[in-house]
């Protein structure tokens, strides 16, 4: 329910139960039908429609599901999946330590224990006594929050009978963890609001982690602290991506950087002129050369902050800084070192079926729970059977969760079949212990007779790219649901079949400031700069314009009107009292965050929420502003040319929007953005000069792309943790996981929050990093720069300064312009005739109650006879 996934904005994957739907899925912090047409072993027609019903005789007393996909993942490895699509089959394959189901009446929920026995025991006290050596770090001051032991279910296995024990558990841990496997979802466990104690430590061994001297020392830079702060223009990200990274002095120079460095010595030459020092040149030796601060390096350091300065690199402003912050340009090295997990890390097992966990922040209540409905259990031993050195490398690959003999299920469905790029098939996991436990069971609403859960018998996924295709299917009752496409919405969306159901995520364009890989791209040899350019859409400049040229409604009932426009980076559907229903975007603080970012005066208007309603994301006279600005600027830079004088940019911006698989939404899609930026264009510099086209296929692959700058925007977002929107702060400010990580970097931006340091207390103002804001959102203490000690995690600071921080985070992070928000994401779905919800009214939490608690009024035999009766063709 919490893991967090990259998701691209794509074809609606299915559109009746699944979407806004519960699963019993990973809960860390991370965070997303058609028949199976052949025997198993055998190839299926590339026509999805062609032998839908040829996959053998439509069975009396069985329910199958038929779902469909834009697109199929190759892996679902529970260690390393980032997208929607390789978690796809996780999310029917797997249960969690405790679930969410709905309570008696279905008026609410309940969390109870599924792969646990019991709710977690707090021991933090027992733990803290034991732990002579401290060796886990628990607070002396910490009476409760920090240990747990969880006692487990004896009866879980996996599919094959396989017990799943403490062991299981442990060891499936140490192999998350592993330093040497360099998972994608380790820094889950150790990263957001679940940390285990020692587990970033292991998790880095034998590796040097390079943390800005600001994030530990604060503004106290002072020359007691030299002998630990490194200067190395590598580990800094502004240098590293925008000055230093060619290596090359004279490249730098050539293109124009070396005026940035050019510090007055205070002489002047013969002729009066000022005598300018090039700290270029004196700085570029310590790139990839870790050198301990010294009275000459931080000389050299201070010159560059001191008076108006000069710009770091385009539309960065001058620099002009205090001593202190030359923190932000230096760095504390932290090597850790290749420890032992056992004793260590903060899970061990003690007995068969129970272990304890160790948190370095604390964690309790609905938190705690809500990060334990999840899993990270794999089979150990057939996990290490899958690794294998990638060649000429250090690194390990897996097969793991790649084909049906390397996936291992413990949750309602196991995977039978699946064929590369067509189709998958799950069907009852009959060793899953909830068929057989009494437990899962439910009392109708509206008979108050009692039913089992999970009536479903089989899950069929077929890949169809095309919603035209999707539509046809769905007609012919070959698909359990289908999402209504624009030029549905005026017939379909009044059926008493259709479904509204809302979603967390924001979609936004994230746009490509990577500048060194910008460069890399321009210095190809297939690249002509006399026609095209690149480096201009990093101009802050630039993407204001972009950010006010779209009118987000009209954007979302042009291209998919089951979405609305979507105007900041945490999304509708988020409750930060997940208790009581309250959601982030209906306080005080989210309002005034989008009056802020769209420049709106709070004091023409009556009300909060009228000044909110005002916003539409659209100004086209600021708009045409801001692109002269931008071609201005970028003519300064060097970025393009107007040779003949004329006022117009020689140049076309060409920017490739990231596809992870071509279809007509996609170009559906673009023809909009193209068409939308071509009027506003009309009479500035870059009328005609800009234009967004489509990549070739890149799959699995986009979000690497867009983070490694080889792909310049994408409408993507953040799926999962709808019931911790705190949690999400790590996304955008945590290096190891923003997107725009190589071009911003949240452990160098600082922001300035006027809080109330502890509960009761008087608000004042307080400095820190984006990172740190984050960390003491989601629990971790943070020292000011007078060495005061501050958290602001759940149940530490009151909910309303969590919400002021929250809402400041993502203030600044809108204002970096690197996301720009364009769409809230949701569906309007049409559910097929064969089956019904328990439950028709959305629940927050709950949704629908997703594939647990679908009923079917048809099993496949009597559906397809009634699919026939009514000529094949069915009238929604």
């Amino acid at each position: 329910m919490k893991k967090l996934l990259t998701i691209l904005l794509a074809l609606v994957l299915t559109a009746s139960c699944f979407a806004g739907c519960r699963h019993n899925v990973d809960s860390t912090g991370g965070e997303t039908s058609a028949p199976d047409t052949s025997l198993p072993g055998e190839e299926s027609s590339s026509d999805p429609l062609e032998d839908l019903w040829e996959y053998g005789e439509a069975k009396e007393g069985v329910y199958t599901y038929q779902d469909s996909v834009s697109t199929l993942s190759t892996s679902w490895n529970r260690l390393t999946y980032q997208t929607t699509d390789q978690a796809y089959p996780l999310d029917f394959m797997s249960s969690g330590l405790y679930s969410f189901y709905f309570n008696e009446d279905f008026s609410g929920y309940e969390i109870v224990p599924e792969m646990a026995a019991e709710l977690p025991i707090d021991i933090t006290a027992e733990v803290k006594a034991a732990d002579t050596e401290n060796v886990y770090g628990i607070p002396e001051s910490a009476e409760d929050g920090y240990a747990y032991k969880i006692k487990l279910n004896p009866d879980v296995t996996f599919h094959n009978g396989t017990p799943i024990t403490a062991d299981t558990w442990v060891e499936s841990m140490k192999l998350m963890l592993s330093p040497e496997l360099d998972n994608y979802r380790g820094p889950d466990y150790f990263s957001g609001d679940f940390s285990l104690a020692n587990a970033k430590a292991y998790y880095y061994g034998g590796e040097v982690v390079k943390d800005p001297a600001y994030a530990i020392l604060g503004d106290n830079l002072a020359e007691a602290d030299w002998g630990k702060v490194y200067f190395d223009a590598s580990y800094v990200p502004a240098f590293e991506e925008y000055i230093f990274g060619s290596g090359d002095l004279q490249v730098l120079q050539n293109a124009g950087y070396g005026k940035y460095f050019l510090v007055p010595t205070g002489e002047v030459d013969a002729e009066g002129n000022p005598v300018m020092k090039d700290v270029l040149a004196e700085l570029m030796p310590y790139y990839n050369n870790p050198t301990p601060v010294n009275a000459e390096i931080f000389g050299l350091l201070k010159s560059l902050f001191v008076g108006e300065g000069a710009p770091l690199a385009a539309g960065v402003s001058g620099w002009g800084w205090v001593d202190g912050e030359i923190g932000y340009f230096t760095c504390i090295p932290t090597e850790y070192e290749l420890t032992e997990f056992e004793g260590n890390v903060g899970i061990y097992k003690t007995g068969d079926y129970e272990f304890v966990i160790v948190l370095d922040k604390r964690l309790a209540g609905f938190q705690l729970l809500y990060n334990l409905s999840g899993s990270w259990v794999v089979e150990p031993n057939a996990y290490k059977a899958s690794l294998s050195k990638i060649e000429g490398t250090e690194a390990y690959a897996s097969t793991y969760g790649s084909s049906v003999e390397t996936t291992y299920s413990y949750g309602p469905y196991m995977l039978v079949n699946y064929q590369t790029d067509k189709f998958m098939r799950f069907e009852r996991n009959t060793n899953w212990w909830g068929y057989k436990d009494g437990k899962h069971k439910y009392t109708d609403p509206v008979d108050g007779k009692e039913y089992d859960m999970y009536q479903t018998d089989v899950i069929e996924t077929r890949v169809v790219a095309e919603s035209t295709t999707r539509k046809m299917m769905f007609m012919k009752g070959m698909l359990m649901g289908y999402g209504l496409q624009a030029e549905d919405y005026d017939s379909l969306r009044g059926s008493e079949y259709a479904y509204a159901t809302p979603s967390e995520t924001i979609f936004f364009f994230i746009f490509n400031g990577h500048f060194e890989a910008i460069n890399k791209r321009e210095a190809a040899e297939d690249f002509d700069t006399a026609k095209y350019d690149l480096q201009t859409m990093t101009l802050t400049s630039f993407r204001k314009a972009v950010a006010v040229t779209y009118d987000r409604e009209k954007f979302a009932s042009t291209i998919s009107p089951s979405r609305s426009g979507g105007y900041g980076l945490i999304g509708e559907a988020y409750l930060y009292d997940p208790e009581n229903g309250l959601r982030y975007r209906d306080t005080d603080q989210a309002k005034k965050a989008l009056c802020e970012f769209y420049s709106v005066d709070v004091n023409e208007y009556e009300s909060l929420d009228e000044a909110v309603d005002s916003i539409t994301g659209y100004d086209p006279v600021v708009a045409k502003e801001l692109f002269t600005q931008a071609f201005n600027e970028a003519l300064e830079e060097g970025f393009i040319t107007d040779a003949n004088q004329d006022g117009k940019s020689d140049q076309t911006i060409r920017i490739e929007y990231a596809s992870s698989a071509s279809s007509s939404f996609i170009t559906k899609t673009l023809e909009y953005l193209n068409a939308e930026l071509a009027k506003v264009l009309v009479g500035t510099p870059f009328e005609g000069k800009i234009e967004f086209y489509e990549s070739a296929p890149y799959g699995d692959d986009w979000s690497e792309k867009i983070r490694q700058g080889a792909s310049d925007t994408v409408l993507g977002g953040w799926s999962g943790s709808a019931l911790n929107p705190f949690g999400l702060t790590d996304l955008y400010v945590n290096p190891d996981r923003a997107y725009d990580a190589a071009w911003f970097d949240g452990t160098n931006e600082k922001l300035t929050i006027k809080v109330a340091p502890v509960l009761g207390a008087e608000p004042v103002e307080l400095t820190f990093t984006l990172k740190q804001w984050s960390d003491a959102l989601n629990g971790t203490v943070i020292k000011g720069a007078d060495g005061t000690e501050y958290c602001f995690g759940d149940g530490i600071a009151d909910v309303q300064t969590r919400l002021d921080i929250l809402s400041a985070i993502e203030l600044r992070v809108l204002q970096t312009y690197n996301y720009i928000p364009m769409l809230q994401d949701g569906s309007l779905a049409l559910l097929s005739k064969q089956v019904y919800y328990v439950i028709e009214d959305y629940n927050p939490v709950m949704g629908r109650g997703g594939i647990t608690y679908l009923k079917y009024n048809y099993d496949d035999k009597a559906w397809k006879e009634y699919v026939e009766s009514q000529g094949g063709e069915l009238k929604y």
